[in-house]
């Protein structure tokens, strides 16, 4: 059926579209279930509520997607990562993509941002494609983290226009790994995909903290808080 779907040789589901489709919704299970045992964290596969309560309909939207477009596709959360896991097996490129995206910091200029994403990733690998989103934008700009380690500019459009989200991707061919010389299986490459992503990129990044409230500017006189707020006798605090 693989085959079939990397050829465009698959105009409608069928029983055994349906059958590699639950295999392929097992293996984003399995993969969650593998490296939530590697963090000790309860990583979950994420499925839309009307997927959770219609698996048909689940089956069916994978099927559908087999069909035309030869891909498969799941999302896979690990507790207090910035971002989601998008996995994606494109059978007819032969190709496995997976990607974060998540909010750029808003305490800091168009090239600050870029350079607090650049400085967590230094020890992931130079071909991570990094896609910088602006508030309005059609499309993104692309550029290499390796380029961006050499002028963090390249994504940005403008020093008026800096990005409000990033998108991270590593893209691999199916069957070739990084930690073997042998060729993989389709489940094997995915899963070694996945985990290659999670421990280089993902882990690395840490949430934007949201700027710290500024002081009110100092007053001449400051006003007695008794002056200012008279307090119902009846008055309870949360401390009470």
């Amino acid at each position: 059926m693989r085959d079939r779907a990397r050829d465009g040789l698959l105009p409608r589901p069928t029983p055994e579209v349906a059958d590699v489709c639950r295999r392929w919704d097992q293996l984003l299970h399995a993969n969650a279930m593998g490296l939530g045992a590697q963090l000790g964290s309860d990583v979950q596969e994420v499925v839309s509520r009307a997927h959770r309560q219609n698996p048909a309909l689940r089956e069916r939207d994978f099927a559908q997607r087999l069909c035309q477009e030869g891909v498969f596709d799941g999302r896979l959360r690990v507790p207090d990562a910035i971002a989601d896991m998008d996995v994606s097996a494109d059978l007819r490129a032969s190709r496995l993509v997976v990607s974060a995206e998540f909010a750029a910091p808003s305490d800091k200029g168009a090239k600050g941002r870029v350079g607090w994403l650049v400085r967590q990733l230094r020890e992931a690998p130079d071909d991570l494609i990094v896609e910088a989103f602006t508030r309005g934008s059609k499309s993104p700009e692309i550029a290499t983290l390796e380029d961006l380690r050499e002028d963090t500019a390249l994504v940005l459009r403008s020093r008026q226009n800096p990005p409000v989200r990033f998108r991270v991707t590593q893209r691999s061919e199916m069957g070739q790994g990084r930690r073997t010389t042998r060729k993989l299986g389709f489940a094997d490459s995915v899963t070694e995909t996945v985990e290659r992503f999670y421990s280089s990129t993902l882990q690395r990044l840490r949430k934007a903290a949201p700027p710290v409230p500024k002081a009110m500017p100092d007053q001449a006189e400051p006003a007695a808080a008794t002056d200012s707020v008279r307090l119902d006798p009846g008055f309870s605090s949360v401390h009470d």
